[in-house]
């Protein structure tokens, strides 16, 4: 928290529901390695680019999928 009140802008806090529908959407991939762009097409909903950075990062964080280094 102290980091988001130095730097004068806050990071975006995903929901849940959009960390979930995410997540499905990266399991449920024909393909093992996708863009990110190719990425938001497949989602049944639109997502912020820099939310989408945040949630890849606490997956890949979170080891809930592996994901390769040059996905971010």
């Amino acid at each position: 928290m102290a980091e988001t009140l130095n730097s004068g802008k806050a990071k975006p806090s995903p929901t849940l529901k959009t960390i979930i529908m995410v997540e499905d959407t990266l399991k449920n991939s024909p393909d093992s390695a996708i863009t990110v762009a190719d990425l938001k097409k497949m989602l049944p909903g639109q997502v912020n680019h820099n939310t989408l950075m945040t949630i890849l990062d606490y997956l890949e964080q979170s080891s809930e999928l592996p994901l390769p280094k040059t996905f971010a």
